[in-house]
């Protein structure tokens, strides 16, 4: 019997767009489908190994397709390494990005196997609950440092943490520093802050733990996985 062709799915954050190709492409036969990030503060971060485990490699952006070039030059060779020219402007799983990605990656991979494209069309009511909300905002890390994208106000919605135990250290160190700085001048208003304080904290306890003691075993290869 024939082996599966591994795919890889590569954005930066590993939080909407590879994740969101990932289990598009899960349940299709003769494929085994995986995905990663290129931040150093993706839920899944690109390594040698999943590099050498895929087979195809999908990029959403020529941008982060040079990254990877200049970062995993020996590991790339003899690979096929696809560009799809998705922008991050999308949520995870959002109805217009799996009509994207299903029309990017058909040529290549064939139609996954699912029973229904959701609707994309201006009008259909899952687009109409996100306009005002959610629109707009990707999975880049840059995003979320920046607190907020295109006007939006702070949200910890979307955020995916993925906390290990330095991340709610920090998070944790990050109110503490939030509220002993505002002191008695902290307002109502102020509470963007102090969630920023939280975000910011989390972000950097999870990426010291990581260096520290490594990803978590939830995240990290295993043995069936790599075959």
């Amino acid at each position: 019997m024939a082996k599966a062709r591994r795919i890889l799915f590569v954005c930066e954050g590993n939080l909407h767009r590879s994740p969101t190709a990932q289990q598009l492409y899960a349940a299709t036969p003769g494929i085994r489908s995986r995905s990663a990030g290129l931040s150093d503060l993706a839920r899944v971060q690109v390594t040698d190994e999943l590099l050498a485990w895929a087979h195809v490699i999908f990029v959403m952006e020529k941008r982060l397709r040079n990254i990877l070039q200049q970062r995993f030059a020996e590991s790339l060779v003899g690979k096929e390494l696809i560009c799809l020219n998705v922008p991050d402007e999308f949520q995870f799983q959002q109805p217009e990005l799996v009509v994207l990605l299903t029309e990017k990656l058909a040529p290549h991979l064939g139609p996954p196997n699912i029973d229904d494209i959701p609707d994309a069309t201006p009008d259909s009511p899952s687009r109409k609950m996100r306009d005002g909300n959610d629109r707009d905002r990707g999975d880049s890390v840059a995003g979320f440092r920046g607190g907020a994208t295109n006007g939006d106000a702070f949200s910890l919605t979307n955020l995916n943490l993925n906390l290990n135990p330095g991340g709610i250290i920090g998070g944790f160190s990050g109110a503490v520093f939030g509220f002993l700085t505002l002191g008695p001048n902290f307002k109502a208003g102020m509470t963007q802050l102090i969630l920023i304080c939280i975000v910011g904290g989390a972000f950097a306890g999870n990426l010291l733990w990581r260096l520290l003691f490594g990803q978590p075993k939830s995240d990290r290869e295993t043995e069936d996985n790599i075959e």
